[in-house]
């Protein structure tokens, strides 16, 4: 059983850096398409028609993508005025709740994402400048996503385990550190 958590574990860590890679090489492809358009309207007044619109397909995947990582690190905003006046015990078991909150909400966009990604397939949309069909940009909001709910359901374990235990310690257990 310890071997497969582990596995699970190295495979969500493992993913989550690689969306974190992801997203900071869009973030050089964008910033080196925007320059070489710069420069080219500079120096022969000619603009490159797709860099603004791929540029704004690759903010919104790089959001989608730092997703992952950044709550691998713990670097989401929390909110815990509450919780730190709280007994540890009910601290960690409204953690649990809120990583389960966070769960369904993703879990949620998941599907309308879904459901958005068939449409655009099933009509042929594309884009205006480049006639680019959508659902090739919905597929990096898809990864994101999935990505997303497996740190969100390794946080959730990770959280539950603690719960558990009889001595509400804030160091982990063993299995999940974050």
């Amino acid at each position: 059983m310890k071997r497969a958590i582990y596995f699970i574990e190295r495979l969500i860590r493992h993913s989550s850096n690689a969306s974190a890679i992801a997203a900071g090489m869009a973030i050089y492809f964008m910033a080196g398409a925007v320059f070489i358009n710069v420069l080219l309207r500079w120096l022969f007044d000619y603009s490159m028609n797709f860099v603004p619109e791929y540029s704004g397909y690759l903010v919104v995947s790089i959001a989608y993508f730092g997703l992952a990582y950044t709550a691998l690190v713990g670097g989401h905003i929390s909110v815990d005025v509450v919780t730190r006046k709280l007994p540890k015990r009910m601290a960690n078991g409204l953690r649990v709740i809120s990583d389960f909150v966070a769960l369904c909400f993703v879990i949620m966009l998941l599907f309308y994402n879904l459901r958005f990604f068939a449409f655009s397939w099933r009509i042929g949309n594309t884009s205006a400048e480049t006639q680019l069909p959508m659902w090739i940009t919905q597929i990096c909001l898809w990864a994101g996503l999935i990505i997303f709910t497996l740190s969100i359901v390794r946080l959730l374990v990770a959280h539950f385990l603690i719960f558990l235990q009889k001595n509400q310690s804030e160091t982990g257990n063993g299995l999940f550190q974050y």
